[in-house]
């Protein structure tokens, strides 16, 4: 798989991802969980990251 992206492709990817769900704050909430904090969302938290899991 290649993942080299030209200027512009990385510049159109800042700030946003190509997969709206791929938030932050999932991982973050994703480590809460880890850590047994009792915690069902954080910020605007989608759900935990289950491919990290």
């Amino acid at each position: 798989m290649d993942y080299t992206l030209s200027y512009d492709e990385w510049r159109d990817l800042c700030g946003k991802p190509r997969d709206g769900k791929a938030l932050l704050s999932n991982v973050m909430l994703t480590m809460l969980q880890k850590m047994e904090v009792n915690a069902e969302k954080f910020v605007d938290s989608l759900g935990p990251v289950s491919e990290i899991v």
